[in-house]
């Protein structure tokens, strides 16, 4: 979708835009065992053979980290729920939620067998030594949501076995949602699309505000708590960006005329897009085999860029 030329085309029936952060993803690595040849090196200052890797350390970890969660879950009075992965998480923590409420604090904890990338002992069979290597793997996964009293809900999702990647998610509407709270905006909301802004331009101004550094205090603080294994390398916690979403909330006068514009939008999307123009959209040739992948690519390519339109009665929620 041009979105610019949406605007223009439309400027006199529209009452403004609101362009914030939508869904921001974060990978969490401890960069002193990170990578296999860094836990390889602090084995053998502990004079640990690899050889006994996975008795000596790996295993003593990952019992520390189901205490650490068993733990939260006495101190905050929450059971462990165990999913599978036909089950969204987002539709049963909503659900937790409407009889919770949201005001701050630990809000569930999930349990999930999930991939994950694993230190294994392997034998090189070039040097005819055993060596560390990374490798895909399962474990358990604990998926703890909660409500941060300034950056809304989100959750931290915590391995239980070495090396412990992270990945924690908030939301920026939410975010948001309390920033204007706390600066007397008023504002209407379905789903995650706002419909009505009492000031847009005020609104606006406090979306360009998200603070890094608070946000990483906000993690480091979460993980302090949550992750047995953060005593010993938390100083060595690296965030990273995996997927960021900037959304655009465009606000119309009329909601009959927002209407028909959707109507035109989804029919020209569907009839004149195709395989080749969603491969080219996303930097991608395309070959004989782009029709029967291009749903998988747009669903799991790596560094993915999504496009999603939302119609609601007052506005359309766009993200790229």
């Amino acid at each position: 979708m041009n979105l610019h030329g949406l605007l223009e085309r439309h400027d006199n029936q529209i009452k403004g835009t609101l362009s914030c952060f939508d869904r921001l993803v974060f990978f969490g690595a401890y960069k002193a065992i990170s990578w296999p040849s860094a836990m390889q090196q602090r084995l053998s200052r502990r004079s640990v053979r690899l050889l006994d890797y996975q008795k000596d350390c790996a295993n003593p970890m990952r019992l520390q980290m189901h205490e650490r969660i068993k733990r939260l879950a006495r101190e905050e009075n929450l059971p462990i729920l165990q999913t599978n992965y036909s089950q969204r998480k987002e539709t049963l923590v909503e659900t937790i939620l409407e009889e919770r409420g949201r005001r701050p604090g630990i809000v569930c904890i999930l349990a999930a067998m999930e991939r994950c990338r694993c230190h294994k002992v392997y034998k090189n069979h070039d040097t005819g030594c055993l060596q560390l290597q990374s490798s895909p793997g399962k474990c358990l996964h604990y998926h703890v949501y909660f409500i941060d009293e300034h950056h809304g809900l989100g959750y931290l999702r915590i391995p239980t076995w070495a090396p412990f990647r992270l990945q924690a998610c908030i939301n920026g509407h939410d975010w948001l949602e309390r920033r204007m709270k706390r600066a007397g905006i008023t504002f209407k909301k379905h789903d995650n699309c706002l419909t009505r802004v009492s000031d847009i331009e005020a609104a606006q101004q406090l979306a360009t505000q998200l603070d890094p550094a608070a946000l990483h205090a906000t993690l480091n603080a979460l993980c302090s708590r949550l992750v047995a294994v953060h005593e010993r390398f938390g100083t060595t916690l690296h965030w990273s960006i995996y997927q960021a979403e900037w959304s655009t909330d465009i606000l119309f006068k009329d909601p009959a005329t927002l209407n028909d514009l959707y109507r035109q939008i989804t029919r020209t999307a569907a009839i004149e897009t195709n395989c080749e123009d969603i491969y080219r959209f996303m930097g991608k040739r395309p070959n004989a085999r782009s029709k029967a992948e291009v749903s998988r690519v747009k669903e799991h390519g790596h560094g993915k860029l999504s496009l999603r339109s939302k119609l609601v009665r007052d506005g359309i929620f766009t993200t790229d």
